[in-house]
């Protein structure tokens, strides 16, 4: 008989970024509703130079934060397992082919010799998994089969966990951003046959992630964040960052609000935003086998709040782009979160779905 209850038998989700951690807990609403719901959000701000690309530079504050958003959360302090995301600047996913090993045992090991040739960091570097596109059992001897695989530094996850466990945390898993994302964003009844393109627009960081035939293709960084733009809004306006960030969320890309000195920062913005992402869309069609053109472009992260952002990139990029629902898998419950928050919390929703996916749904798992 347990006498205290599995933390890990409830886990949650837990983004940590560069400026937030958050929190998302879901469970299974009421059986007449049949629908996961939202059930806990809770957020921590951090400070800067706490966490640098990806990085723990202060793991003990780290620790602090941690523990205070728990107890925010629930509280009082508790021991619960996480999902945990990973920086998508220090991982690497991608779908490879691998040719079929005579004996079954020797799958691994033919996966493992076939990433060391897409992954430019020595293996016994970096804890690599994967996951079969089909059964390999089905696959005839010697022909390809695709594989997804993904890898991130032993040095991060050794960090992360010693943090999390310093914090009273139990990490069930960790999980590359893209992967979290795609859970939260692609509807799971007929998101399989699109090919989309998901950009996620952070405060320090954003990404661009190809997703098609079930799985992620690949993801590429794009050198372009929320902080990016308020910066130049400040030099360019002659204005402190507070109210510079005040001014991007008013007016975002709209250009007929605020003047055209704010059209002159974000127009040139916009556009290298769109050349970006037709950049990886053209790499896509081009290097990879059966590469399609993109159906549509899926905004998501805070940046994505920003008005007319998704139809003036729908111009520029000449393909229909929307904001993401990161409710469209799941019920918001009886507490729902304010608009501004919704976008920004994606990836957490996409952790905290991780351990209620179906078996049989590719993105549980990797």
């Amino acid at each position: 008989m347990l006498f205290f209850p599995d933390p890990t038998s409830r886990a949650v989700g837990l983004d940590i970024s560069e400026h937030v951690f958050r929190l998302v807990e879901i469970r299974r609403g009421p059986f007449y509703r049949r629908k996961l719901q939202l059930y806990r959000y809770s957020e921590e701000r951090v400070e800067d130079g706490v966490v640098v690309a990806g990085e723990f530079k202060k793991p003990e504050i780290v620790t602090e934060r941690l523990k205070s958003l728990m107890k925010k959360a629930y509280k009082r302090r508790t021991s619960r397992g996480v999902v945990v995301s990973l920086p998508e600047t220090r991982t690497f996913i991608k779908v490879i082919s691998v040719k079929r090993p005579e004996k079954t045992e020797d799958v691994p090991a033919a996966i493992l010799a076939e990433a060391e040739l897409h992954i430019p960091t020595p293996i016994n570097e970096l804890y690599v998994d994967w996951q079969h596109a089909e059964d390999p059992e089905k696959v005839p001897v010697g022909k390809s089969m695709d594989v997804t695989i993904a890898a991130a530094p032993k040095q991060i996850v050794d960090s992360y966990s010693s943090a999390l466990e310093a914090a009273g945390l139990v990490p069930v898993a960790f999980e590359i951003e893209a992967q979290a994302i795609v859970r939260s964003v692609v509807p799971l009844k007929d998101g399989e046959g699109k090919t989309i393109g998901i950009v996620d627009f952070g405060a320090s960081r954003s990404s661009f992630v190809v997703y098609d035939r079930g799985t992620i293709q690949f993801t590429v960084s794009i050198p372009l964040s929320g902080d990016v733009v308020t910066r130049r809004i400040a030099e360019t306006l002659s204005v402190e960052m507070p109210e510079a960030e005040r001014t991007k969320r008013q007016c975002g890309v709209d250009a007929h609000k605020c003047g055209t000195r704010l059209w002159s920062i974000m127009e040139p913005f916009l556009s290298e935003m769109a050349e970006r992402i037709i950049d990886a869309v053209n790499f896509y069609r081009d290097h990879f086998p059966g590469g399609r053109p993109l159906d549509e472009i899926v905004l998501c992260g805070g940046g994505a709040n920003m008005a007319r952002m998704d139809e003036l990139l729908s111009e520029l990029t000449k393909t229909p782009v929307r904001r993401a629902d990161p409710w469209v898998n799941i019920d918001p419950g009886h507490s729902p979160l304010p608009p501004e928050i919704i976008l920004s919390s994606t990836t957490a929703v996409g952790l905290a779905l991780r351990q209620l996916m179906p078996e049989t749904d590719a993105r549980k798992t990797l």
